[in-house]
């Protein structure tokens, strides 16, 4: 889809939300009081008891109220601009959804250790993920969707191109299925089979369609800017878009370079301060641009405090060909992180937010800023970022650990300086890898000038990359390029950063 990288949006309250109710029962809960608002604990009472609901107790210490809520009632108080969080009291409260044992998992989560998650218990429960996208045709009937229909987990769509529709399922535009693939790589299980899509499979959903697929128009930033903050109202705070911008079908309306600086397009200047501001947490796919003339990343991946996610390939963690790249006219990297997809990042980006859902799940005290480092730090290249991949593929034991300051088993990373004047050095590797060996030639610390993928399959010769064996010892030629000032050697378990 032209342009198109879905976000999502996830919002780690500390409840079970509506969306996992059945029924009109009551639950109590702590409605904790935004301390930057000028409404004081008086007039939230009032406004409780204006609403019928039955409020248990008022603390001025902690600046919260406790109520019993029915569905309804949550969603009504949810919607309250001063209400910061919500936090269910009774602990022992379950979820009308089951967490269920995957017997596979999606190609896509590939290398992000899913098994982590779930041997903690981690699905993304208690948090609520918005996401604006084209059109989730069919998506009610899904076997992947089926239990959130079942459970209430589905809170609310809207169609911002066509406000009239009462649902977001039949078909109106070619590219109308992309959201409901989006929301699969997000969160999909199907449980019947024993097969997980995503990883926010215990989440709850807002659902917004801002993209036309037969047109590309700027119209479009504007719609999208709507949904974001309808989808705030509710109390979102983590977004995952796979919609991009910048060129489109009247050419008068195309952005140039120099706009990508994550603070000149409305989209991406409404996104930062959404990020700065109001605290929520953005997950953008990079785009699709890599292998054309245009190549860098869209608005509004292009926010410094978004986490911007590119695409690799398969198990050896390349950039695949298409994945748009960083620019080098700004001092952050983007992209932030990146995973497997062989359909576009518009699918590596929800995979990732399906990732941070289960993290915010995890600690939900964690801010956006911190959520965003979190994920950086568990990349396999970190710290060795690069604007083709980010800090690389992120790894769930990594950014468990990280939360925990426990820094758990991570890859081998050091530095090497070759002698002055030296332009092809010998790497000892660990051990044999049963990877090919990814190099990413720099032109400073960052920026890439050629990605070389090196296999054991690659003919000998002085001035050739290669993997070197002898006997039990292992190691990697590798050789220095004009130009290139710094060079990132992933191999196998093992990250090498050589200054030249």
């Amino acid at each position: 889809m032209k342009g198109a990288i879905l976000r999502a949006f996830v919002f780690p309250l500390c409840f079970a939300l509506l969306s996992f109710a059945h029924g009109q029962s009551s639950q109590k809960y702590w409605i904790h009081l935004n301390s930057q608002s000028e409404r004081g604990l008086d007039s939230l009472a009032g406004l409780l008891k204006t609403d019928q609901i039955q409020i248990e107790n008022t603390s001025y210490w902690l600046s919260a109220i406790s109520a019993n809520l029915n569905v309804g009632q949550l969603e009504t108080v949810q919607a309250y601009d001063f209400v910061s969080t919500i936090t269910k009291v009774n602990s022992n409260f379950q979820t009308a959804g089951a967490f269920f044992e995957p017997s596979s998992y999606g190609d896509f989560l590939d290398g992000m250790e899913p098994e982590v998650f779930y041997e903690k218990g981690l699905d993304g429960e208690g948090v609520v993920v918005g996401i604006i996208d084209a059109g989730f045709v069919d998506a009610d009937s899904s076997a992947l969707f089926k239990t959130f229909y079942e459970d209430g987990r589905v809170l609310g769509f809207r169609d911002f191109i066509d406000p009239g529709r009462s649902d977001l399922y039949e078909s109106v535009t070619d590219g109308d299925f992309h959201g409901r693939r989006v929301w699969g790589f997000l969160a999909g299980n199907d449980e019947e089979k024993g097969h997980q899509e995503g990883l926010a499979s215990g989440a709850s959903f807002y659902l917004a369609r801002t993209e036309n697929g037969d047109k590309e128009h700027r119209v479009e930033e504007d719609d999208w800017i709507a949904a974001m903050e309808w989808m705030h109202s509710k109390g979102v705070r983590l977004i995952n878009t796979s919609l991009g911008y910048s060129e489109f079908d009247d050419s008068t309306e195309n952005y140039v370079y120099s706009d990508m600086n994550g603070r000149t397009t409305m989209i991406s200047r409404a996104t930062e301060k959404a990020v700065n501001e109001k605290g929520i947490t953005f997950v953008v796919s990079a785009g699709n641009m890599g292998g054309k003339p245009w190549r860098i990343i869209t608005a509004p991946a292009d926010v410094r405090g978004v986490i911007t996610v590119g695409a690799v390939e398969k198990k050896q963690w390349s950039k695949a060909g298409y994945s748009s790249v960083g620019v080098d006219f700004v001092d952050y990297v983007k992209p932030n992180i990146s995973s497997y997809s062989n359909r576009g990042t518009s699918y590596s980006a929800p995979s990732v937010c399906g990732f941070v859902a289960c993290l915010m799940e995890y600690k939900p005290s964690l801010t956006n800023l911190e959520l965003q480092e979190v994920l950086e730090k568990s990349g396999h290249l970190y710290p060795f970022a690069n604007n083709y991949i980010g800090y690389g593929m992120p790894r769930a034991s990594v950014a468990l650990s990280v939360i925990d300051s426990t820094f758990g088993e991570s890859y081998d990373t050091w530095q090497y300086v070759p002698k002055p004047g030296q332009d092809r050095i010998i790497i000892d590797l660990n051990h044999d890898t049963d990877k090919n060996i990814v190099v990413f030639h720099k032109k400073d610390e960052t920026h890439v000038l050629k990605q070389l993928v090196v296999s054991d399959k690659e003919k000998l010769g002085r001035k050739k990359d290669k993997i070197i064996r002898k006997k039990s010892k292992f190691s990697f030629q590798l050789n220095r390029p004009e130009g290139v000032k710094q060079s990132t050697v992933h191999a196998g378990d093992q990250v090498i950063e050589v200054i030249w």
